[in-house]
C-alpha cells in the first residue's frame, strides 16, 4: 500500500477545509467570486476524499470492482455474531410441518453464516453452515440483535403458514 499524504485539513472552529502545510496568510487567492467558490468547493471535495483514508490506487481499484459488478458491501463484519429467524418445512410422521426458531451464529463471509447454537423447544440443534437468505429475510447484528430476532419471530408466527 502506498503512503497516503493529506493535502488538506479542517479548521477546528468552522470545520472548513483548507490546504495543509500552507501558511494562513498564503491561503488567500485573488480572483473573481466564481473562481474563489470553485477553489473552496475543490478543497472541500479533496478533504472529503482524503478523510476516507484511501489512496488514489485503492479508490481506482474499488471503482473498477464496482464497474465490473464485483464490489459487495456486507451489512456487517466477517466474524460478527448474528441472530436469525429460521423457517423450515419438515416431513414428520407422514405430515409436513413448518417450524420456526431463532438461531445465533457467526458471519463467515458474504452470505454465509456458521450456526453456533439454536434451540427448537428443549433440543439443541447441531452446528452447521447456511446461507443468510435461509433466515426468512430476518437476521440481525448488533447489541439488540437477539431481542430484534425474537420480536421478528413473534411477528412471523402470527402470520398463517402459506401467506
Amino acid at each position: 500500500m502506498s503512503q497516503f499524504i493529506r493535502l488538506t485539513a479542517r479548521s477546528p472552529v468552522y470545520n472548513l477545509a483548507y490546504l495543509a502545510n500552507v501558511k494562513t496568510n498564503e491561503q488567500e487567492i485573488e480572483g473573481s467570486r466564481n473562481t474563489l467558490v470553485s477553489i473552496k468547493e475543490s478543497w472541500e471535495i479533496l478533504a472529503q476524499y482524503e478523510e476516507t483514508g484511501l489512496s488514489p490506487s485503492e479508490v481506482a481499484e474499488l471503482a473498477q470492482a464496482k464497474a465490473e459488478g464485483r464490489l459487495i458491501v456486507l451489512p456487517c463484519k466477517v466474524g460478527e455474531s448474528y441472530y436469525g429467524v429460521c423457517q423450515e418445512n419438515r416431513h414428520i410422521k407422514g405430515k409436513w410441518k413448518t417450524e420456526r426458531w431463532v438461531e445465533t451464529g457467526t458471519i463467515l463471509g458474504f452470505n454465509t453464516v456458521a450456526q453456533l447454537s439454536a434451540t427448537e423447544g428443549e433440543t439443541e440443534v447441531n452446528q452447521h453452515q447456511r446461507d443468510i437468505d435461509e433466515h426468512s429475510g430476518y437476521w440481525f447484528t448488533g447489541e439488540n440483535a437477539k431481542a430484534e430476532a425474537e420480536a421478528a419471530l413473534k411477528k412471523i408466527e402470527a402470520i398463517p403458514i402459506g401467506h
